[in-house]
């Protein structure tokens, strides 16, 4: 009887994967879906499949083909993309390599400039990302023609117009770009990371440190010099007072803020405070001081360019920590950014009437799963613990429930079909393991407390198995265990071990034809093994994984290695050869491929 039930199911579940596929995927005529067994390679021959499908070859090497996959098939063509997260962020890449960002997790705000003429802020995140926006936080906007470049640093040139860029990445340099982010052009290149940026309006210069030196160039990138270097530590942030002729400079490892005159001569100490760690300097013409972020104090500070009045306007509770500074040149008012709840603040310039600018709802997605019948994808933000979902472009974001105040963190998280219920492993403490679900129609939420057991940690990978109602979970530490649904009937499938390599199982991958799970094993380096829900462990490959997912039509494992090169492989993990790299696939714990 049971298997009676069991077979109905799959059968029923078998026949959406395939509606939704149908529905989704263009259709290739010419050729059909295979149907094989568990472990062995699909029922094409191999020349039709190499025909169809052929090797990319060694590392580095180009994308599989053909352009239309077959019906079901999730595989590579011009109807499906990869998403993965990396660095806290949600990204997409076509078959051919081509990248874009969906939802930018923005850890934090590093630098900021604000626009007295339009009334606009503009930053940049963590994620190498620009934005502009009302002073009001309001009409928030990417600047995606820089979309392609790592910007470290901005600096504003109010007069022409133009915003500079501090890029770190295979193409690093100073850049300049129109205000939109149209028109982009390198003006100098610089091997390293430009920490510190400011435009010289008076003099038409663009100023910055790199390492523990101090840059000038004409605005065009022309007649570049070296005009001071610190002799012990990086130089971090500056700014130019050129009426009077000086630079103002941070440093990371020295507690004090130091001036130079514009011609590199006469160093010296301005003020000296209890931390070593200043971020963005800014000089208040109008007030005769200059501001200062400390990043390790958490603090704003203020000394008058004499070295007098040397005062702390503000600092943060707790753990935030201080990235970027403004000046409203007309209003006097100060903005800053901090990183751990990634907002905007601003006060008056004497450090009274305090407020949030803007607050970003997403900072930290730690995993992602899409679900084919509303065709959008749902994440979890493990900083601001939030469960929100987007569509495949990133343009509409909805928050569906926040963790905030609950008392747990989450992390992975997994998808019923059949349901509709979103699966999440929760932590409410150092000891205790709880996972739940969530019911995407209204948000109502159940938790369920783990099987205890001597090697607990967080959960790291979660599957649902609709034909079976069961949840399967790993553990950082190699355990794996099963549940019902209802979180009834735990068993330890594999024992976690305490002594062994403490090295996370990052992914799951069920293959629903053959009733298999690909699962990245933590006690095995990563390689893939495969699981059988009614067996048990089966078998471990010599492959590494760090995100996996199962095409069942074409029967294709589809998987990351952490050097961010996409494999392909059939389901017995044979004859695996490289499809595609990108810097966006390196060390990624979450992967889907997608409908277009």
């Amino acid at each position: 009887m049971r298997e009676n039930t069991l077979a109905l199911k799959f059968s029923s579940l078998l026949s959406l994967v395939i509606l939704i596929a149908s529905c989704s995927v263009k259709v290739n005529n010419g050729v059909g879906a295979s149907n094989g067994g568990g472990g062995s390679n699909p029922s094409k021959d191999e020349a039709t499949f190499q025909e169809e499908f052929p090797k990319g070859g060694d590392e580095g090497a180009g994308p599989l083909s053909p352009s239309e996959p077959v019906v079901g098939s999730i595989g590579p063509g011009e109807n499906s993309s990869i998403y993965a997260v990396n660095a806290g962020s949600l990204y997409k890449v076509d078959w051919s390599g081509q990248q874009s960002l969906v939802v930018d997790g923005m850890y934090s705000m590093d630098n900021l400039e604000i626009d007295g003429v339009t009334q606009k802020i503009f930053f940049n995140s963590y994620s190498g990302r620009v934005y502009q926006m009302n002073l009001d936080g309001s009409q928030k906007s990417r600047l995606t023609d820089l979309e392609s470049m790592n910007v470290k640093n901005i600096a504003l040139d109010q007069v022409n117009r133009k915003l500079y860029l501090g890029v770190g990445s295979q193409a690093s340099g100073i850049f300049r770009c129109n205000l939109d982010g149209s028109n982009v052009e390198q003006i100098f290149t610089v091997s390293g990371t430009v920490y510190g940026m400011h435009v010289d309006q008076q003099n038409a210069k663009i100023y910055w440190s790199q390492d523990k030196a101090i840059h000038r160039a004409a605005l065009d990138g022309t007649a570049h010099e070296t005009i001071f270097t610190e002799p012990s530590y990086n130089i971090m942030g500056l700014a130019v007072d050129a009426t009077n002729g000086h630079i103002y400079y941070s440093t990371w490892g020295t507690a004090s803020l130091k001036r130079v005159d514009l011609d590199g001569q006469n160093s010296s100490t301005v003020a000296a405070y209890a931390s070593n760690i200043g971020t963005q300097v800014r000089v208040d013409s109008v007030n005769q001081r200059v501001l200062w972020a400390d990043r390790n104090t958490r603090e704003i500070r203020s000394v008058n360019f004499d070295g007098s009045n040397h005062v702390q306007l503000h600092r943060e509770d707790g753990y935030q920590t201080m990235r970027g500074l403004a000046l409203h040149d007309a209003t006097g008012e100060i903005y800053w950014s901090e990183s751990n709840t990634s907002a905007i603040h601003k006060m008056s310039g004497a450090g009274t009437s305090k407020s949030v600018v803007h607050s970003a709802l997403i900072m930290n997605i730690s995993s992602f799963v899409y679900n084919p019948i509303d065709e959008r994808i749902y994440f979890t933000d493990t900083k601001n613990l939030n469960l929100a979902s987007t569509n495949k472009s990133g343009e509409d974001f909805q928050l569906l429930k926040s963790f905030a105040g609950a008392g747990y963190t989450i992390g992975t998280i997994a998808l019923s079909v059949e349901d509709q219920e979103l699966y999440l492993a929760m932590k409410p403490n150092y000891s205790a393991l709880y996972w739940g679900k969530v019911k995407i129609s209204d948000a109502s939420t159940t938790v369920y407390s783990e099987l205890s057991y001597s090697a607990s940690g967080f959960d790291t990978a979660l599957l649902v198995d609709d034909l079976r109602d069961m949840v399967y979970l790993a553990d950082y530490k190699g355990g794996l265990r099963k549940y019902n649904k209802d979180g009834s009937d735990p068993v330890i499938l594999v024992d976690a071990n305490p002594w062994g390599p403490v090295n996370a199982a990052p992914s799951f991958a069920y293959d629903s034809l053959n009733d298999k799970i690909f699962w990245a094993n933590p006690t095995e380096n990563r390689a893939i093994s495969t699981l059988s829900p009614v067996d048990g462990l089966v078998g471990t490959s010599t492959v590494l994984a760090t995100a996996m997912v199962v095409d069942p039509l074409m029967e294709s494992l589809y998987f990351f290695q952490p050097s961010g090169t996409l494999f392909s492989a059939y389901l017995d993990v044979s004859d695996w050869e490289s499809v595609l790299s990108s810097s966006v696939f390196s060390n990624s714990k979450s992967m889907a491929i997608i409908p277009n």
